[in-house]
């Protein structure tokens, strides 16, 4: 049983840009297309993953968490998240992602409140590394999108299926719970992170028409 939903969910960098400081007369998000043609990320080129071990500490940091469980419902506790091992290592993961060095997204082709993907990359590593574990980073996407405030969101994000599965040793059905939230902490860079192994920053420059 999984203790987390069996969905997808995007972990994410996000990078905010205020247009009204761009250009103080522009007062809507039409003005600013209408003067603006394209915004260009570039320095890419140097960005790869950092994933550590699959030790719970590193994804866990908050494990004060009761867990229940017995045949036919979840009200015996059994114990605390805090005294879990994990069975199982996985080696940890670096490897070089493949953007182009250089992204251009024309500002007419990003919308309001509308999370859009303009580039996908992929890990360079995975084709010839045995990753032991289930855990890694395939694929990285660049997404933008305005808000109504005036804010242009550019977000480096990478989907994530959280897994934390427990079974118990007998053939008859066992029911699981827990009583508070089990936070999965994918913000901490040494965990599913992203990095610029370069000296040089990632840059954002929006151009007029």
């Amino acid at each position: 049983m999984n203790f987390f939903s069996d969905e997808f969910n995007d972990a994410y960098y996000e990078t905010e840009i205020d247009l009204r400081q761009i250009d103080p007369t522009i007062q809507s998000i039409d003005k600013f297309i209408n003067s603006y043609k394209t915004i260009e990320i570039s320095n890419l080129g140097n960005l790869q993953v950092e994933c550590r071990q699959a030790n719970i500490e590193n994804f866990i940091p908050n494990r004060n968490v009761d867990l229940y469980g017995a045949v036919d419902n979840c009200n015996n506790k059994l114990f605390s998240l805090s005294e879990v091992k994990l069975l199982e290592d996985g080696y940890s993961q670096t490897d070089k992602v493949n953007f182009d060095n250089i992204i251009t997204l024309y500002t007419d082709n990003i919308k309001v409140n509308d999370i859009q993907t303009f580039s996908t990359a992929y890990t360079n590593g995975l084709p010839n590394k045995n990753y032991a574990n289930r855990y890694k980073i395939k694929e990285l996407y660049i997404q933008a999108y305005y808000t109504n405030d005036m804010k242009l969101k550019i977000r480096f994000t990478k989907t994530s299926l959280v897994n934390l599965s427990a079974k118990i040793l007998r053939s008859t059905r066992w029911f699981w719970g827990n009583k508070d939230y089990i936070v999965l902490d994918v913000s901490n860079p040494n965990v599913l992170g992203i990095r610029n192994k370069s000296d040089s920053p990632v840059k954002i420059t929006i151009k007029p028409r």
